[in-house]
């Protein structure tokens, strides 16, 4: 199922001309879904004015995997030499943002110059789930 969604994921980053205000909702909504199936991408895509066939035709063919491809080279590039190498891995104008996935909204939200986008006065409530180790 990850991989299935990666595929819709990468696809539609594509599709969207790699505008992170278009794909990225799409992104979130796949994610939120318990489990990543045809139905819930379908369902993704259509909230997200996303054109479905398109999408479809690109996540089951050769220009999904192609994508996938790339993609997969520009991650192994990013992490050559190394030590830290995992993913989700993310940079912040620049700068590893070291808490990975978590508070991620709330940094980039900070760190936003101009009006800000709606998600952005909706994660108070963004917490982790667990405690770190330490």
């Amino acid at each position: 199922a990850e991989c299935l969604g990666n595929m819709a994921e990468t696809c539609v980053k594509n599709m969207t001309g790699n505008a992170p205000l278009k794909y990225i909702p799409f992104d979130v909504c796949v994610e939120s879904g318990r489990h990543i199936t045809d139905s819930l991408i379908k369902s993704c895509a259509k909230k997200h004015k996303i054109d479905e066939s398109e999408l479809m035709s690109c996540v089951t063919g050769p220009k999904g995997k192609a994508l996938q491809d790339i993609e997969a080279k520009k991650t192994e590039a990013y992490f050559a030499g190394k030590s830290d190498r995992y993913v989700p891995y993310f940079t912040l104008n620049g700068k590893e943002f070291a808490d990975g996935e978590f508070g991620l909204l709330s940094a980039v939200c900070d760190a936003w110059t101009g009006k800000k986008p709606a998600g952005c006065f909706d994660n108070a409530a963004q917490k982790r789930c667990y405690a770190d180790k330490n």
